[in-house]
């Protein structure tokens, strides 16, 4: 019998957006001129109430901006965090919001230059290094993303998502033991991270560890149980393995959760193959 179709990986890039303040509901919130500072001779007091003011009114922007983000509405995101920038440009979490917003925006070389602002103002700053490392990645440019990936993992060490992503990038550059040594670290850090299981399990089988392959799926189907990748890519794993029996389960299941699916066809062509 032969496999029609190789075994996929689940890459899994995922953005972060830290929450610097609570997410509050504010109506209609209108991007208006702030007020400007005070003129004239210089009055410690007024200047003192006006900075106070200005902060406020930038923590109800960068608000506004997340509501905006997180129903799916980029464009008033920018505008909204924008505003909240230029009366407070010191605040790293809110550069990295910024970066996050001009990236779903299409807009990368942008969001590059807010994440390199956004950790120059906090070197600590893991989630920026992260999502900067994603950029890089989706670029195929793997050694940069592996120095973001690893920085973002010295700057907090149980960060799982960053192993998953190094993980991802290690598989590119054909160095698979790094690779499932990071996804490792990843599974060890955060056990109910499917993709982490199912990006470990095609390293497995990239080395021809079915056995360890099968087992890290049966992880995912147990996180996900209507993850059809993970249980087409166990049928691969198990005709692999001439538990043809099992396979034909596990292709079955393709066709029951997706059966108008790309999965699914493949599924098909993998059961005309293994036969009755």
């Amino acid at each position: 019998m032969r496999l029609t179709s190789r075994l996929l990986a689940g890459l899994a890039l995922y953005l972060v957006l830290p929450v610097a303040i609570s997410l509050l509901a504010f109506g209609q919130l209108a991007v208006t001129t702030p007020t400007p500072p005070p003129t004239g001779t210089p009055n410690a007091t007024a200047t003192v109430q006006w900075l106070a003011q200005a902060k406020s009114r930038a923590e109800e922007l960068y608000s506004a901006g997340l509501t905006a983000y997180q129903s799916g509405d980029f464009t008033t995101a920018l505008t909204h965090f924008q505003a909240a920038i230029a009366l407070v440009p010191d605040n790293a979490n809110w550069h990295n919001s910024l970066a996050l917003t001009l990236t779903q925006l299409g807009r990368p070389d942008e969001a590059v230059g807010e994440y390199q602002k956004s950790i120059a103002l906090d070197p600590g700053l893991a989630e920026a290094y992260y999502n900067l490392g994603a950029i890089y990645q989706s670029q195929g440019k793997a050694d940069k993303a592996v120095a973001a990936y690893q920085a973002a993992i010295a700057t907090r060490p149980e960060f799982a998502l960053a192993y998953n992503n190094l993980g991802a990038v290690y598989i590119d550059l054909g160095r698979t033991d790094n690779a499932i040594n990071a996804y490792l670290k990843a599974t060890t850090l955060n056990p109910a991270l499917a993709a982490a299981h199912l990006n470990l399990s095609a390293a497995y089988a990239k080395q021809g560890d079915f056995e360890k392959a099968a087992a890290e799926l049966e992880i995912v189907i147990q996180l996900e149980p209507d993850a059809v990748e993970a249980y087409y890519n166990l049928g691969l794993v198990r005709a692999r393995r001439g538990e043809t029996a099992q396979a034909k389960v596990a292709f079955e299941q393709v066709l029951l959760l997706a059966p108008q699916s790309d999965w699914a066809r493949q599924a098909s062509a993998q059961l005309k193959q293994i036969g009755p």
